[in-house]
């Protein structure tokens, strides 16, 4: 039975304690399912095409990260004026990504134009990352229910809603929406460029003063396994029996990881202050509340 939403008069989407979003989408650990969202939305040559010509995540990806999260935690646990500036921010930012695909693939051919307003691409940097909220929620946290996933899915409906995404290119239900994320995934459009491989690799080890790149290897491994096996192949990711056998030995150790932080601990700040926030409106909840003595 779906657990009755607190619903914040100045929130901006509606979420509360009672949402699976405020309970996933503010672990710390769902950051670890980031670089899959990347890697998926990069895979589309449109997609890569634009990041690479309208954005410096070249040079600053640490930056566009943090702008990227703030957008999707102001959704997620802003009140109405941060949800709304979170999403007038994406509609700046997309007002001037548009351009011409300068690497030719079996069906798009060179010059294809692209539009950051274009319902197709849209609806694939949005469902990459629902897709991968899900992925992570479930190889890092808990397993979700089925009724669960409708719900989680349904719920990140309406963070699309206020990023204008037309309801038509939405599907109303998770089964569906899988099947589409498949349809994509195994077609003809998804195909790795050379300027997708380039950003991939900034993904996979983003440039940090005094790391070596290898310090981000288990993250890269990680992202890997979490990929969809076809999209993997077309990054040409080598993967066997030793890759999954230790992919699966992280999720464990992840999951055990979860299950001895205490939630509240794990709490990203945004989460904390939404929780705060519920708190003087009187609701309290199990999932988020602190020990007492750090009420």
């Amino acid at each position: 039975m779906e657990a009755p939403a607190y619903r914040d008069p100045q929130a901006g989407a509606g979420f509360g304690p009672g949402s699976l979003v405020w309970e996933l989408g503010g672990d710390a650990l769902l950051l670890l399912a980031g670089p899959r969202a990347l890697l998926l939305q990069l895979a589309h040559p449109l997609v890569a095409a634009a990041v690479a010509e309208h954005s410096a995540f070249a040079e600053r990806p640490w930056r566009r990260l943090a702008a990227t999260l703030h957008v999707l935690f102001g959704l997620y646990f802003g009140n109405a004026a941060e949800a709304a500036a979170a999403a007038s921010r994406v509609d700046r930012a997309h007002a001037r990504v548009r351009g011409c695909l300068r690497d030719a693939t079996e069906t798009l051919p060179l010059g294809t134009p692209y539009s950051a307003a274009d319902p197709e691409l849209l609806f694939w940097v949005f469902a990459t990352l629902v897709d991968s909220a899900r992925a992570g929620a479930e190889a890092f946290v808990r397993p979700l229910r089925p009724e669960e996933q409708e719900r989680f899915y349904r719920e990140l409906l309406r963070v699309g809603g206020r990023l204008d995404l037309p309801a038509a290119s939405l599907p109303g239900d998770v089964g569906t929406f899988r099947e589409r994320m498949r349809a994509l995934q195994d077609g003809p459009t998804l195909t790795v460029t050379p300027t997708a491989r380039r950003l991939a690799e900034i993904v996979l080890a983003p440039p940090m003063p005094g790391l070596p790149a290898t310090a981000f290897a288990p993250l890269a491994h990680l992202t890997r396994g979490l990929l969809p096996p076809s999209v993997r192949r077309r990054y040409g990711f080598a993967w066997g029996a030793d890759d999954e056998a230790r992919f699966a030995s992280q999720c464990r150790r992840l999951r055990t990881l979860a299950r001895l932080t205490p939630a509240w601990l794990r709490r990203v700040p945004q989460a904390h202050r939404a929780q705060w926030r519920a708190r003087r409106a009187g609701v309290q909840s199990a999932t988020f509340a602190a020990p007492r003595g750090l009420r």
